[in-house]
C-alpha cells in the first residue's frame, strides 16, 4: 500500500478542527532534533480515529497507543487503511501511572491535560507530565498539543457546549512553563481563536482559514492551542 497523502493522514489523526490542531505536525517536524524513522514512540491518551499514533507511523516511528478508553479496533481499522499497521502496537496506560521508564525517544499527546485536571486538579496535571518526563530516555521529547484556557467566549462555549461541561480544567498560558520545569528545553508556539465557533468540521476548516489569516493579530493568551516540544 502507498503512503496516504498528507491531508488523508491529518484528518484521520485528529478528526476535530483539523485546520488548526494539524499544524502539530509541521511544528513537530520542524523542531524536533530526533531521526524519526525507527524511533521508538508512546501516544498518550488515545481514543478514537487514527490518534497522533497514525501520523508518527507514517513518519517511521514505531508507536505504542495508549489510552484508557480507546476504541482499539476501530483506531486499528484506520491504522490498516493507511498501511501503518505494522508500526503500531496498543496498550492499556493510565498517564498517571506509565509503567516505562527512560524507554522512548518520543511521548506525545493531545488534548489530555484538561481531562485530568476536572475539577481544578492542578496537581494531577503535574503528575502526568512528571510521569511522561520519566518515561522518556535522555535527550527524548515530549510532543504536546493542548487546549489554552483562551478568552471568556472560549469559557462560555465550553461550559454550554464542550468539555467544560464535565469541569475540564484548561491550562493557562502563563502555566505552561511551569509544568514543562523537569525539561532541559521547551519551546512552543499557539495557535486557534475562531474555529471552535464552527458547529461542523466544514465551518471550522473555513474559519480555521481565517484563523492563519488574523493570528498575528490575536495575542497568544487568546488563542486556544498550545503546541510544542519538550527535551529532556
Amino acid at each position: 500500500m502507498g503512503v496516504s497523502p498528507p491531508d488523508e493522514v491529518a484528518r484521520d489523526s485528529i478528526g476535530w478542527d483539523v485546520s488548526n490542531w494539524s499544524t502539530c505536525f509541521t511544528y513537530w517536524s520542524e523542531h524536533t532534533r530526533l531521526c524519526l524513522p525507527g524511533a521508538r514512540a508512546l501516544e498518550i491518551g488515545a481514543q478514537r480515529g487514527g490518534g497522533l499514533s497514525l501520523w508518527m507511523a507514517t513518519q517511521g516511528m514505531d508507536v505504542t497507543c495508549s489510552g484508557i478508553k480507546m476504541h482499539t479496533e476501530e483506531m486499528a481499522a484506520v491504522h490498516a487503511r493507511h498501511g501503518v499497521s505494522d508500526r503500531v502496537t496498543f496498550e492499556s496506560i493510565d498517564a498517571l501511572d506509565i509503567p516505562y521508564r527512560d524507554e522512548f525517544d518520543v511521548v506525545a499527546f493531545k488534548s489530555v491535560l484538561g481531562n485530568i485536571g476536572q475539577r481544578d486538579r492542578v496537581d494531577l496535571q503535574r503528575k502526568a507530565v512528571a510521569q511522561m518526563h520519566g518515561a522518556l530516555r535522555p535527550g527524548g521529547e515530549l510532543w504536546f498539543a493542548e487546549n489554552l484556557a483562551a478568552t471568556r467566549l472560549h469559557a462560555a462555549l465550553r461550559t454550554r457546549f464542550g468539555a467544560g461541561i464535565r469541569d475540564w480544567r484548561y491550562v493557562k498560558l502563563a502555566e505552561l512553563d511551569g509544568l514543562f520545569c523537569e525539561f532541559i528545553q521547551f519551546h512552543y508556539t499557539t495557535v486557534g481563536f475562531l474555529a471552535p465557533l464552527g458547529h461542523r468540521e466544514w465551518q471550522r476548516r473555513l474559519l480555521g482559514t481565517v484563523d492563519r489569516a488574523v493570528m498575528t493579530l490575536v495575542p497568544p493568551a487568546c488563542r486556544y492551542i498550545a503546541l510544542g516540544i519538550a527535551t529532556k
